[in-house]
């Protein structure tokens, strides 16, 4: 007996109902920590990825009616239009905002500072005027949100309620089928349980008269036991059809509990984006009355002390941080960097935090400006002055008012500035940042003919920016090698080793540039100039083996390797 389920009607939620057959549907829980547009992609790729099957299983409904059909077809396709809009035009306009909102986040925390630092100045004109700059900032900014608002209110309520409505009506249908289609099987099965007491008893009838034909084989008995062979053919006939008419509403079934059940969430995560979008809207309003109130209050010094304005400064800045951790965490479909850190006035100081929780020391390139600060994290105005970035161009202010040049040692640090005369792409005093050729000049006091590298912010290598790497560095995945003035290698300090070089015993190479005149190829059959070399290599016209490490393989090496030895 087969067992019949109790159909459940769930209520219908404000959602676009989409037909996913034949798989289970992704549990709402699942996405629950995602940010809604990353689960607003995932549910609309979902819509578009089960069309194929969607029609597949409608075809096997051979108990709907063709119109019905025809509805389902015509309303399917709108919500692949409706997901299709989402992915293609909604969300990436929604993604540009986000991107502008947090990338707006380091210049609101230098906002932040000149505010303090010019109302401690006592420079009411030019901290009115930052403070207005922010507050038009922030305007136009919550003016792209509220834009990406009503286009998301629009197309809930001009293309997805209709599409709603629409699949509604479908599943109203649906359900009274559901419902007629279990009566249906109910009968079917009882239909078959009396078939079969019929085929039972034609069946009994009929052995009971083959025995009584052997002592009568022409008379009553062989009459009887044809005509009841003749019902147990009947009878299984018939139950073969009810059986295999059975088997179509069985399959049909579950296809019709899947379109019912597995409503899709796409205008419930939609609703939810505009509920979210909506309380941001009012964190952006909220912070907007802070900054009005604050242009409001240093019209005049009157009654406004230091720690009133830091206090309020704060509480805006509060304000931002909650606009900003939504937009990265909730709004942006990917991992974005929320910031590259914050400033923190104390005791009457400045100090920078960075994202780690560790306090920025030496030099900084901060927002387009340059900040050093002394071992205790504590900024050094005076240095800090010294130090000029004009262009996304880095230049160290000497006394006099020249422009250091020439490798130079500021607060016990070293750093390279060109000469003018090094044939870099460098202006005259500009701090050498990343990669740098120097060709037919004095670096450390000694001619050299080189690639190096100096530190850049976020490379990952530990150098200060400017600063000269020595040692092993790890740079963009590749590890190289530059000479420390005291590791008994032909290397100037800083110059990068290229050909075969012995560090600390070891016997490396790295791959040799191609000079041609005053032109060096920094690739070469995908290699980088200086990169160390591992596995197989030609060196000098030999292929030679090194080891996962860069050490030179002795003989068979490679081959032990190769055997698993």
């Amino acid at each position: 007996m087969i067992k019949v389920f109790r159909i459940k009607k769930r209520a219908i939620f404000l959602c676009l109902t989409t037909f996913i057959v034949a798989q289970p549907a992704i549990p709402r829980y699942a996405w629950a920590d995602e940010p809604l547009a990353s689960t607003l992609d995932k549910a609309a790729s979902a819509i578009l990825a089960q069309h194929d099957t969607f029609f597949k299983n409608l075809d096997r409904l051979a108990t709907i009616d063709n119109q019905l059909k025809s509805a389902l077809t015509i309303h399917e396709k709108n919500a692949q239009d409706n997901a299709n809009y989402w992915l293609n035009t909604l969300e990436p306009s929604t993604q540009v905002v986000v991107k502008d909102v947090i990338g707006y986040n380091a210049t609101f925390q230098s906002i932040y500072k000149d505010s303090i630092d010019k109302f401690a100045s006592k420079n009411k004109q030019e901290m009115g005027n930052t403070l207005n700059t922010l507050q038009n900032d922030m305007n136009q900014k919550q003016t792209l949100v509220k834009e990406e608002l009503d286009k998301l209110r629009k197309f809930r309520k001009e293309r997805l309620s209709q599409n709603v409505r629409d699949f509604n009506a479908d599943v109203t249908q649906i359900l009274a089928k559901k419902d007629g289609e279990y009566a249906v099987i109910d009968s079917l099965n009882k239909s078959i349980a009396v078939l079969r007491n019929t085929y039972a008893t034609a069946q009994r009838n009929y052995s009971n008269q083959v025995k009584l034909l052997s002592l009568d084989p022409t008379g009553t008995a062989a009459v009887l036991a044809a005509q009841y062979a003749r019902e147990m053919e009947d009878s299984q006939q018939e139950i073969d059809r009810e059986k295999s008419q059975l088997t179509q509403f069985q399959a049909e079934v579950p296809v019709l509990n899947a379109i019912n059940d597995q409503s899709n969430i796409f205008v419930q995560n939609i609703s939810e984006s505009i509920d979210t979008l909506q309380s941001y809207i009012s964190s952006w309003d909220t912070l907007n009355a802070k900054i009005k109130s604050l242009i409001s209050d240093v019209g005049s010094f009157k009654g406004i002390d230091e720690s009133y304005f830091i206090a309020e400064m704060d509480g805006g800045r509060e304000s931002w941080d909650s606009i900003v951790t939504l937009t990265a965490t909730k709004l942006s479909k990917t991992s974005l960097e929320l910031s590259k850190g914050r400033w923190e006035f104390k005791n009457k100081k400045w100090y920078y935090r960075n994202t780690d929780g560790t306090y920025a020391k030496k030099l900084q390139v901060i927002n387009g400006k340059v900040y050093f600060f002394d071992v205790n994290g504590i900024l050094d105005e005076s240095k800090s002055k010294k130090w000029k970035a004009e262009n996304g161009k880095i230049y160290y202010v000497n006394d006099d008012g020249s422009k250091a040049t020439g490798l130079q040692t500021i607060g016990g640090d070293e750093y390279y500035f060109s000469t003018g005369k090094d044939d870099t792409w460098l202006e005259c005093g500009q701090l050498a940042i990343g990669w740098i050729d120097i060709h037919d000049t004095k670096y450390s006091g000694q001619h050299v003919f080189s690639k190096m590298y100096f530190g850049k912010e976020g490379d990952g290598t530990g150098l200060k920016p400017g600063q000269p790497a020595t040692g092993w560095k790890a740079i963009d995945g590749k590890e190289y090698y530059f000479g420390t003035g005291d590791d008994h290698t032909k290397l100037q300090k800083g110059q990068i080793a290229t050909g075969w070089t012995t560090i600390g015993g070891d016997t490396y190479y790295f791959f040799s540039p191609i000079v041609d005149g005053n032109n060096v190829s920094n690739k070469m059959n995908g290699k980088y100039l200086g990169q160390k070399a591992v596995g197989w290599a030609d060196t000098t016209k030999q292929a030679v083996y090194f080891d996962e490490k860069g050490h030179l393989a002795s003989a068979g090496d490679y081959f032990k390797k190769w055997l698993g030895k």
